[in-house]
């Protein structure tokens, strides 16, 4: 990497006595972080990603679908990728439509060998991960993250120059500098998933079910894997992941490929459904959850998890490279990521959604969803659209 001054050497962090030194500091291993991570990393610069898991993915709440396209971007390997997906199904459990595509739509993975995935391509392009390390705090003067080994108590200090925050919906970034996702009424949603065990299932489609009588303004999903069934809801009602256990199991007991199958996990969280109003201020920026980046419509958030890191990288990388207008750079980031065609998604399915919102405050909710299937029928196919003649657009 060229700039206006040397980088730091390559990060020597000790885990216990906490010592070390980054150009970036990558507070979360999920997808947006390692992207972010990798790309940083490859760039030139020096990197120390943290996680406050033992292993990236081992407790995110998510289905586990994507694109398709994702495969041969982020170039996964046969075993990360559990079912490749040619169908949709839409509708509601007594009356749906199968939307097949003549090449794959989407794949299904398990998260925690996804993220595993992901944060060993940070790994290996030169990124230093600390596992079971918890970012606390940050200081200014100079610059530096607080972190905490969650197993030993030792406490860390990282000084490095620039923070890229990719800690989910509930991001250190909001209360340290004002920026990043903050939950308020009407901007996020709550789901619930749940990990059937389905070894040697044949199902070979994402369903997608809109029962408005018992989820007026959400959804439940079905998404196959290699030896177990993701089955969760999503609602954009206020209320809690254990409010909406009897929905979920009602709804697996009236599903005939469901029912009556073991739970092997049970998992629940809050999903964003608007962009943060900051999303960047030096030293710091947020990427995927922790910035909002979420498909409103859906809650879907892997690809614009992808999309976040990779635009922060290209930020942070160009800031480096020049000391004297660092602060200007990173401020620009909201400017860079309006200049993709994922940022005009995220505005049309926004408007969608505050559109459904709206109607749900008048009692209307019920009717505006009617339209929910065909929504969503059209997005499946526009995206089918996008990535057969854009597949690698970013």
């Amino acid at each position: 990497m060229s700039g206006d001054e040397e980088l730091p050497a390559d990060p020597v962090v000790d885990s216990q006595s906490g010592s070390g030194r980054a150009d970036v500091v990558v507070i979360g291993a999920g997808p947006a972080g390692s992207t972010a991570a990798e790309r940083l990393a490859r760039g030139g610069a020096s990197v120390v990603l943290l996680e406050k898991d033992h292993a990236a993915g081992e407790t995110t709440v998510c289905g586990g679908a994507m694109p398709f396209f994702l495969r041969d971007k982020l170039a996964l390997e046969r075993g990360v990728v559990d079912r490749i997906i040619y169908t949709n199904r839409v509708g509601t459990l007594a009356r749906n439509t199968d939307l097949r595509f003549d090449t794959p739509n989407n794949l299904s993975v398990r998260r925690e060998l996804f993220d595993a995935a992901l944060a060993e391509k940070a790994r290996a392009a030169g990124a230093r991960m600390l596992a079971r390390t918890l970012a606390t705090g940050l200081e200014m003067d100079p610059v530096a993250v607080r972190a905490r080994n969650r197993d030993s108590g030792a406490e860390l200090v990282i000084p490095c120059r620039l923070i890229v925050f990719a800690d989910g919906p509930h991001t250190l970034a909001q209360a340290a500098l004002g920026i990043g996702f903050r939950r308020a009424p009407g901007n996020h949603a709550v789901a619930l998933e749940w990990d059937l065990e389905a070894p040697g299932n044949d199902l070979q489609s994402l369903e997608f079910y809109f029962e408005l009588d018992a989820l007026p303004l959400g959804y439940y999903w079905v998404f196959p894997k290699k030896d177990i069934l993701n089955v969760g809801l999503g609602t954009m009602e206020p209320t809690s992941a254990r409010e909406l256990a009897p929905l979920l199991s009602a709804f697996i007991d009236s599903h005939p490929a469901l029912r009556g199958r073991p739970i092997s996990r049970k998992r629940g969280g809050l999903i964003p459904l608007r962009p943060a109003r900051r999303v960047a201020k030096w030293p710091g920026l947020v990427v995927g959850d922790a910035g909002g980046f979420v498909n409103p419509m859906t809650g879907a958030g892997l690809t614009y998890a992808i999309w976040s890191g990779e635009v922060a990288a290209r930020t942070c990388l160009r800031a480096l490279a020049t000391p004297r207008r660092e602060k200007q750079i990173v401020a620009a980031y909201r400017r860079e990521l309006r200049r993709t065609p994922h940022a005009l998604f995220l505005a049309v399915t926004r408007a969608v959604a505050r559109a459904a919102c709206f109607a749900s405050r008048f009692r209307l909710g019920r009717y505006a969803l009617a339209l929910a299937p065909a929504l969503v029928e059209a997005l499946v196919r526009g995206v089918w659209v996008a990535q057969k003649y854009r597949p690698r657009s970013f």
